[in-house]
């Protein structure tokens, strides 16, 4: 199963509006896009707007403060204090319990302003928050739209983190993605995909709970150069079902040389796969390392 994420018209900018928000003229805003500092596009009737990612690129890389967050649409974490490790814990877990989406985007986006890497975004808050919810939810039952909810509104996060990054070379190496464990506590397949976008490498994401058939013919086909499974949800997951799976999706990676690398409290041990045995991660800083070490990172 595929989590259903809504399309979302690419956010756009005025000079005006970009220029509120980190306390700059307008003037100076519409010269640096004239330089080609700041990357801009001009509508139909002539005026200039700036996309979100390039606004986003724009501050990260001249080392430019956001003073009015509400001015590129951020105003519900203008009282969030960003100093503070702890209050941002706080506030973001608060907001996902009570399904506050626009802080929780906010808070990572923020986050990603202040030259956090997208992998120590994706660690935490976002699944260390999720798991906190997870570790005090027994699923299923009657409480659980909180989680599910929680789960929603973490994946839409990571989207907004995605957008924001440099969008993958046509010749980029490719990631086939899937998680085949307990489908609501699959969230570390989006997670991986948000890494694998920030290493400039193009994602295929298969989603939740994907079925046999389907995750195999999509390694044949696709022919990926990395393919990534996440199993978590312990007893939950069916171990034994997924260990069959797994070493399947092993010989399948195996004979066309693509690179396996699994996550999770599902899986089995790397021993179990013989001459080819896959990477396992425990968290997105780890999958990064491995990007990195193997692909040329996107300027």
């Amino acid at each position: 199963m595929s989590v259903a994420i809504p399309e979302k018209k690419s956010q756009h900018f005025s000079p005006k509006e970009l220029a509120k928000a980190i306390s700059a003229s307008e003037s100076s805003v519409k010269r640096w896009i004239d330089d080609g500092k700041l990357k801009a596009v001009k509508t139909a009737g002539g005026h200039r707007r700036i996309a979100m990612g390039d606004a986003f690129r724009f501050i990260r890389e001249n080392d430019q403060k956001l003073i009015d967050p509400a001015s590129l649409g951020l105003g519900a974490i203008a009282t969030v204090d960003f100093s503070d490790p702890a209050e941002i814990r706080t506030q973001y877990l608060e907001a996902l319990e009570s399904g506050d989406e626009p802080t929780t985007t906010g808070i990572v986006c923020h986050l990603h302003l202040l030259d956090r890497s997208i992998a120590a975004i994706c660690d935490e808050p976002v699944h260390w928050a999720f798991r906190d919810l997870r570790s005090r939810c027994t699923h299923p039952s009657e409480e659980c739209v909180v989680l599910h909810r929680g789960q929603s509104n973490s994946i839409h996060a990571l989207q907004r983190l995605r957008e924001l990054v440099v969008q993958p070379k046509t010749d980029a190496p490719s990631a086939l993605l899937a998680d085949i464990g307990y489908e609501i506590d699959g969230l570390s397949t989006y997670l991986a995909e948000t890494v694998f976008a920030d290493a400039g490498i193009t994602c295929t994401q298969l989603g939740l709970s994907v079925p046999e058939a389907v995750l195999n013919g999509a390694i044949s086909r696709v022919k990926p150069d990395v393919v990534w499974v996440s199993a978590m949800g312990g007893k939950q997951a069916q171990p034994e079902v997924v260990k069959k799976r797994l070493l399947e999706v092993g010989r399948l990676t195996a004979e066309q040389g693509s690179r396996l690398v699994l996550m999770g409290d599902a899986i089995c041990s790397a021993r179990e796969f013989g001459e080819t045995p896959p990477t396992i991660i425990n968290d997105m800083g780890e999958l990064a390392a491995f990007a990195d070490g193997m692909f040329i990172k996107a300027s």
